[in-house]
This record gives C-alpha cells, sequence and structure tokens, in this order.
C-alpha cells in the first residue's frame, strides 16, 4: 500500500492511520503534527492552512484510490478563526478476524 502513495502527505499519514485500525477519524491537528506544521503559529495564515487543508483532502483522496480507505470525509469543527476539521475514513481492508486461544487442557 505505502508503495502506491503519490502524495507525500499521504505517504506521511498512512502508516499512522493503518497503525490505528479501530479508529475512524483522526483530526487536523494530528496531521500537522504528523507533516511537522504548525498551524495555529504566528507565522501561519489563513491562506497557508487553506493549502494544508487541500493537501490533506488530495492525501485521503490518494489514500482512497491507493486501495488503503475505501472511502473519506471532512467535516468543520469548531467556530471563527479555530475552525478545525475532522477527517473521517473507513479502512478498505476488513481488520484481522481474533481466535480465542484455546485453554490448556490439563489446566481445566
Amino acid at each position: 500500500m505505502q508503495f502506491r502513495l503519490k502524495s507525500d502527505h499521504a505517504k506521511v499519514f498512512w502508516p499512522f492511520i493503518d497503525s490505528q485500525p479501530e479508529h475512524t477519524f483522526i483530526e487536523e491537528g494530528r496531521l500537522a503534527q504528523l507533516s511537522g506544521r504548525d498551524l495555529w503559529s504566528d507565522d501561519a495564515t489563513s491562506a497557508t492552512r487553506a493549502q494544508f487543508r487541500k493537501e490533506c483532502r488530495e492525501a485521503f483522496k490518494d489514500m482512497v484510490s491507493a486501495g488503503g480507505l475505501s472511502a473519506f470525509n471532512e467535516e468543520v469543527t469548531g467556530s471563527g478563526r479555530f475552525k478545525s476539521r475532522r477527517y473521517t475514513y473507513t479502512h478498505a481492508a476488513p481488520s484481522q478476524f481474533e481466535l480465542e486461544l484455546q485453554k490448556d487442557r490439563l489446566s481445566a
């Protein structure tokens, strides 16, 4: 999967998303941390945040087209200057089936 990704952001986001199979969403702030950005620093502008959000959407589209995710959605959270985004997603691969360990017959 990792080698099918084209977007640099997707290549950074995918290992984290893939390592959390029970999660179904990720906050914009966590994506920024993964890519080494501070969206709310004094140097950040609405234009830089808008560009980052565009790159995040492209990364999620890339993960869908590569087959890692089957779908994603972008939700707006908060209000005013501190609006943020939450990206909800569905893993394409089914979660791994778990089997119960058999109890040792001697200890029963």
